[in-house]
């Protein structure tokens, strides 16, 4: 069970299904041509590219059913957060000095009530709403959470890998998230819906 789970995590990497994808689709292509069954090509074509499709798409669901259970989000109360560029930590002394633009990330510094969070900002997602002020929270007011995804601490290294690779990806469902709540006027928010639906 431990191997199959390998090979599911190994071919769920974008990379390595794309290069295994284009080898197969290659040799049946080839092995199509040299056969010269005219009738078959263009099913045979098809099949051959939607195949990788579907069973990538099935490699997905279990990632992410296995994402949701070894995985848990945790809410933190924030106050604010600031853009970073950090030097990658690296023993290295050559890449600080000849690769120096290359060793550069971005981080996220956010400030909750469990301390600083310093995050790598392709793992956040931003969600920035508008709400009307009330007595509770005046004009100006903004509110903020923090939600952290937090993996289980017993979570093999190469599913760990996998992991971090989909909080990268542009699928925020994967990847922290930041909450901002800007409490603004009734004008303030009747001109923000008049302008989004004018676009």
């Amino acid at each position: 069970m431990r191997v199959i789970n390998r090979i599911v995590y190994f071919l769920a990497d974008y990379v390595n299904f794309l290069r295994i994808s284009l080898i197969v689709i290659g040799i049946t292509l080839t092995i199509t041509v040299n056969l010269q069954i005219k009738d078959m090509v263009l099913p045979i074509v098809i099949t051959t590219v939607l195949t990788p499709f579907l069973i990538f798409y099935l490699l997905d669901s279990i990632i992410s059913a296995d994402f949701k259970k070894l995985t848990k989000k945790v809410k933190y109360e924030a106050t604010k957060y600031s853009e970073v560029i950090m030097l990658m930590n690296c023993k290295q002394e050559y890449l600080y000095l000849i690769e120096e633009e290359m060793a550069k990330k971005r981080y996220y510094l956010i400030a909750t009530d469990d301390g600083k969070k310093t995050v790598e900002k392709d793992t956040v997602h931003i969600n920035n709403k508008i709400r009307l002020a009330n007595n509770e929270h005046k004009v100006g007011f903004t509110d903020m959470e923090y939600i952290e995804v937090k993996y289980d601490e017993n979570l093999p290294e190469y599913k760990r890998n996998l992991f971090d690779q989909r909080m990268r990806s542009k699928n925020y469902k994967y990847k922290n998230q930041l909450n901002i709540i800007n409490y603004v006027s009734k004008e303030v928010l009747i001109g923000g819906k008049m302008h989004k639906n004018n676009q």
